[in-house]
């Protein structure tokens, strides 16, 4: 996306929106493991294919006649390492930077790195190339708010050493840090099954399309729960092959506030139903892009025309 902009019913240009791209290139082996050239934790015998991509580099925003400019700034490994606007920087710290975390102030509570970087779970990340693997963010919300992340990771099982999973988001409020997200229970692939947030609320999902999409997220109800509905008692070992049953989507409804989706895979959402019933269905153009949403009613909600600028 170069531009986008929007406009008031009125037909009154309401914002406008820009972003600008810088090429890089990076590179890519079998099984979808991606690194830079640059990777600590390669092995020597790996040959690697170079890749040519773009990024965004600017994001220039102006709202009724205001001018706001987001800039990003990457590392070697294609993470987002600061985003700067109106003044403000964002931060991020990835399993790369554990090894010069005495070169960072940043680093909250030394100690803990400390021991992070001197155990299991890290070595086993790097064994595992996690070079994309935040560590801690210190970044700003829509409202200038500074919110201090710390992200928490274990082995798949105590008994399981092979796989390193993301298992909770920490928040720091300038004194103790506390949970604000946990990440209960995975299938066997490491696909999401369940949630809880700060105040213990649980979140469900239900995986379909062999894996490939949730079609299924419940606010409210748990992973016992969800497995207790007909049909889905096993989707810690096998996720659905294609979406919901009608019976099985209305007995999601009766546990929580459940959201559920219909996909066309390897392109994308085609149906959403929301808590309160109501659905949006989506088409695509031949290759690909979202074209039409459309209410339950039939009614078109948004489209999209694309063309080629060459100017």
């Amino acid at each position: 996306l170069l531009r986008k902009d929007t406009y008031d019913s009125d037909g009154s240009l309401k914002q406008s929106s820009g972003t600008a791209y810088e090429p890089y290139d990076y590179a890519y082996e079998t099984l979808d493991k991606i690194w830079n050239y640059q990777s600590m934790y390669l092995g020597a015998t790996r040959v690697p294919t170079i890749i040519g991509d773009i990024r965004p580099l600017s994001t220039t925003t102006v709202t009724d006649g205001v001018t706001e400019t987001e800039s990003v700034v990457y590392d070697a490994f294609r993470n987002v390492r600061s985003r700067s606007r109106g003044g403000q920087t964002s931060k991020y710290f990835y399993l790369q930077d554990i090894d010069m975390r005495s070169s960072y102030s940043d680093f909250t509570d030394i100690t803990w790195w400390n021991t992070f970087a001197g155990g299991s779970v890290c070595a086993k990340m790097k064994e595992l190339n996690m070079v994309n693997s935040p560590l801690q963010t210190e970044a700003y919300d829509g409202d200038g708010v500074l919110h201090l992340l710390r992200y928490i990771y274990d082995f798949r099982t105590s008994s399981d050493h092979s796989a390193v999973y993301l298992k909770s988001v920490q928040e720091y409020d300038g004194t103790t840090w506390r949970t604000v997200l946990s990440y209960d229970a995975r299938d066997s692939k490491g696909r999401i099954l369940q949630t809880s947030d700060a105040d213990g609320i649980s979140t469900a999902y239900v995986w379909g399309y062999f894996g490939l999409y949730p079609v299924a997220e419940v606010v409210g109800a748990t992973l016992a729960q969800i497995k207790a509905v007909s049909g889905l008692g096993n989707i810690e070992n096998s996720p659905l092959t294609g979406h919901l049953s009608d019976s099985q989507a209305s007995a999601l409804r009766g546990l929580g506030e459940a959201t559920v989706w219909e996909c066309s895979p390897l392109i994308g959402v085609t149906r959403e139903t929301t808590p309160d019933g109501r659905s949006t269905s989506y088409t695509y153009t031949v290759t690909g892009k979202p074209y039409k949403a459309k209410d339950d009613l039939g009614n078109s909600i948004s489209a999209k025309l694309y063309s080629i600028d060459n100017s």
